[in-house]
């Protein structure tokens, strides 16, 4: 009996087929012509100007036909020959004239640049500091910020770097200078490393053994002594190389493992204490293959070392780290000579880059500013750091200086950031629009800290490049420094970045912030509908107002011209868009409107008026088209034969033709699984994009099937109204799937979409329900987080609970609408409400929608 068919089996899949047929033949056509011997291009030319005539060539008989040719040549031909050669003779004068005014100036070659740098360039730190951001109750973060002062002489371009670090980097470095094996290319290893790291500002000194004793914390030491000196495993009470880590010091060791042999002082390798050994806790895995990368060339890596007692992690795909609180110890796995084939100058460059550019220190946040043009002779730069959860930094500022002859001069240094002052000041929006942009009174929040409270007079003070451009009183009368003060603060100073502080009389600060007052921007485009332009003509004028990218309201404006007092001044209110009418008649020039918006605020727009003179009243459009036409006729007269062109016709593509292709249910949920098999999923969600590759690899005639997005959304929706797949967040999954696994589609979306995110940030997490407690679990550093799913229901408060105290706990919505719900729901007064409310003040408990999820975990990745 036939079996019964597939409900599925109606829906047809369409696959275009293009069928390509020749409709015409081209046909070669064959012309010939007799072609002469080639002459020479100065004979060609003579011949065209004077005629072919040859010289000697004996005089014939006249013909009668040659009478009538003469007779009927042209006088102008005749004039156009001798224009032609008269121009080429004026243009060959011109430039041998001009080659030799050009010759006759010079007075000798010109002196050679210098080799070195030849410019003047001073920097110093003028203040700097972190200052409070954010709102109270959101949590406050902080920002750092820099001014700097510069004086320059001869100097094209400056390029600084500013980087803030969590613990302090190297300020020195140093060489061990001790017996060495495998080491035949030290000479050049040691001149390129020096050369390499003066170009960035550093010098290599010496350093004997008996120096690591009392070697300060923030330097680096090289060893490059192929194995490692025995005293350097705490022989004699001598300090080992694990307690200089631990003291602050970034070592780099060039060489071989030291668990079979080390380096005596005379050189021998002799057997390392076993004690010493384990005491230092470093562990060496062997036989291990590994590459290097990031443009690191050391060559057949022999090791990968790591400790129990401290955090270790790979650099350049070869390198070993291992820190200790602020030092680490880096391993090379290799000796000079082995390591990098005999190549001293590859060494030395590469150790330079490692010691120089310090790339195993993450910078908490980073600010570069560059200037190239029209450089001032002084000057002070302030920069602004992106917000961090850290309150203090250790800075450091990197330049590179370029003179006029191109030469650089580099260095750096550092500093110390802290906190500009006890307190904190809380805002809402760091950006602000002023008065004369419509913005009203904004609250400001001081929340003073001093440690010993008095009562004194304090002001808001807005502070820009080193100066006071206004101060406000907190109160009329005095202030306790150890309380919060709240005010509304009315902003009418000029667009810009800030920094508001609290301070007193005397200048000390009390907190701090920076704030942006907001600019306008003024376009004469018009706005359709209202105006789209503007017309010199009618004197119309159509001006529309933006702020930060959008149309802005303005509360009042006064528009009027600069050198033109017949022009007629009109002010209007309350508006983003005006049409202004000066009333006066426009002659061509450059024209500047004036928009006074109050408060000091004035705004300047140059407009050019360029009408176009008719192109029969121009004398250099005549002298041009003279001058074409003469060129024309003479190329017209000289131009060469025309050469015969052969083309081949295409045809256009024919109509295509459809074919139509049954699939069963089974073969269309099959899909599903052939792709998690592929990928080696479990009951993973799939995109369209996933399901239509899948589609392809159903071969029917010997071809993969293809789909497109219309047929395959016609397909899914058949299938979802059949109750036979489900979809969540743009994925789709079988609903057999969620039988199995005890899931709801919403909580295999949400895993999906986060898995995306995890491997795109290189983020560990854990499988979905893996992890007893959560949802999902992840690592990123050394820190935990323990990700719970809302489905909905208040059972994630439970769940949610009972991860706060194994680490940082999450609980993920599906958007900001069901995340804004539930924050309703934290102010009932419930009591495992009001538990959950106080960890989310606390910052113990966080709450995140999907869309807010990308940018949590790129912060994180970087701090």
């Amino acid at each position: 009996m036939a079996k019964r068919a597939d409900k599925l089996g109606n829906l047809k899949i369409k696959r275009n087929t293009y069928t390509f047929s020749q409709r015409r033949r081209y046909s070669p056509v064959s012309n010939y012509s007799i072609r002469k011997k080639a002459d020479t291009p100065m004979k060609e030319f003579v011949e065209k100007i004077f005629g072919s005539k040859k010289f000697g060539e004996p005089k014939k008989n006249p013909q009668k036909k040659e009478e009538a040719k003469k007779s009927q040549s042209s006088i102008f031909s005749t004039i156009l020959k001798a224009a032609g050669a008269a121009l080429i003779l004026i243009l060959i004068a011109a430039g041998w004239f001009v080659l030799m005014l050009s010759g006759a100036g010079g007075g000798g070659a010109p002196p050679a640049p210098p080799t070195s740098f030849s410019g003047n360039f001073d920097l110093q730190i003028f203040s700097l500091g972190t200052l409070s951001y954010g709102a109270q109750e959101e949590g406050l973060l902080h920002q750092g910020f820099l001014m700097i002062d510069y004086v320059q002489q001869n100097v094209s371009s400056i390029s600084i770097d500013a980087k803030l670090y969590s613990t302090p980097p190297s300020r020195q470095v140093f060489v061990l200078q001790y017996p060495r094996d495998g080491a035949d290319t030290y000479g050049e290893f040691r001149r390129v490393l020096e050369l390499n790291l003066a170009k960035k500002g550093w010098v290599a000194n010496d350093a004997q053994l008996e120096d690591l004793r009392n070697m300060p914390g923030g330097s680096t030491i090289i060893i490059p002594t192929g194995y490692l000196p025995s005293a350097l495993l705490g022989e004699n009470g001598f300090p080992s190389i694990t307690e200089l880590a631990a003291r602050g010091i970034t070592i780099i060791y060039i060489g071989q493992p030291f668990d079979a042999h080390v380096l005596s002082p005379s050189g021998a390798l002799v057997r390392p204490d076993s004690g010493a050994l384990k005491n230092s806790g470093i562990v060496f895995e062997k036989n291990l293959k590994m590459e290097s990368d990031s443009g690191f060339r050391l060559e057949a890596p022999l090791y990968k070392a790591s400790s129990k007692a401290a955090v270790s992690s790979m650099l350049w795909g070869s390198a070993s780290q291992v820190e200790y609180k602020s030092g680490r110890i880096i391993f090379i796995p290799e000796s000079l000579d082995g390591g990098w084939a005999g190549d001293g100058t590859s060494a030395g460059e590469d150790i330079a880059r490692l010691a120089g550019d310090e790339p195993y220190l993450l910078a908490l946040r980073e600010q570069k500013y560059e200037i190239s043009q029209q450089i001032p002779q002084g000057g002070r730069i302030t920069l602004f750091f992106e917000p961090m959860e850290e309150d203090t930094a250790f800075l450091r500022i990197t330049y590179a200086i370029n003179d006029s002859y191109g030469n650089v001069r580099q260095g750096f240094f550092d500093w110390n950031m802290e906190r500009s002052a006890n307190g904190e000041l809380f805002i809402d929006n760091p950006v602000i629009n002023p008065d004369y942009l419509g913005g009203g009174r904004k609250t400001i929040i001081a929340s003073l800290r001093e440690p010993q409270a008095q009562c004194v007079n304090l002001f808001f003070e807005l502070y820009r490049n080193g100066s006071s451009i206004e101060q406000i009183p907190v109160e009329q009368q005095c202030t306790k420094t150890n309380i919060d003060r709240s005010a509304p603060i009315q902003f009418s100073q000029k667009p810009g970045k800030y920094i508001l502080r609290v301070v007193d009389r005397a200048g000390k600060v009390y907190a701090a912030a920076a704030v942006e007052l907001a600019g306008l921007d003024i376009s004469e485009k018009g706005e359709s509908g209202r105006g789209a332009t503007y017309s010199w003509r009618e004197g119309e004028f159509n001006f529309t107002f933006y702020s930060m990218g959008k149309k802005k309201n303005v509360p009042r404006v006064s528009v009027g011209m600069e050198g033109q007092p017949k022009a007629r001044k009109a002010d209007f209110t309350s508006t983003d868009f005006i049409s202004y009418r000066p009333g006066i008649e426009f002659e061509r020039g450059d024209y500047t409107f004036v928009f006074d918006f109050g408060s000091g605020y004035v705004q300047k727009k140059e407009l050019s008026y360029n009408y176009a003179v008719p192109i029969w009243e121009r004398l250099d459009v005549i002298g041009l088209a003279l001058l074409g036409a003469l060129t024309f006729s003479i190329g017209f007269y000289l131009r060469r034969p025309q050469k015969q062109m052969f083309a081949l016709d295409i045809p256009d593509f024919p109509p295509h033709s459809l074919k139509k292709i049954p699939l069963s249910t089974a073969q269309v949920l099959n899909i599903f699984e052939q792709i998690n098999k592929d990928y080696r999923w479990e009951r993973m969600p799939l995109s369209p994009e996933e399901i239509k590759s899948g589609f392809r690899k159903i071969i029917v005639d010997g071809r993969g099937v293809v789909i497109g997005d219309y047929n395959l959304e016609r397909l899914l929706e058949t299938l979802e109204g059949k109750g036979l797949v489900a979809t969540e967040l743009g994925f789709w999954a079988p609903s057999a799937w969620i039988r199995e696994s005890g899931k709801s589609m919403l909580t295999l979306g949400m895993y999906r979409y986060l898995r995306d995110l995890f491997v795109n940030n290189a983020i560990r997490f854990s499988k979905l329900g893996a992890i007893g407690g959560c949802d999902v679990k992840i690592i990123i550093g050394r820190l935990e987080y323990f990700l719970h799913f809302y489905l909905g229901d208040d059972a994630v408060i439970e769940r949610a609970l009972k991860t706060v105290n194994a680490g940082y706990t999450w609980v993920l919505f599906k958007n900001k609408f069901e995340l804004e719900d539930f924050k309703e729901k934290l102010r009932s007064s419930s009591p495992a409400f009001l538990v959950l409310k106080m960890h989310v003040e606390s910052r113990r408990v966080r709450l995140f929608s999907l869309e807010q999820m990308s940018k949590v975990l790129k912060r994180l990745r970087v701090m």
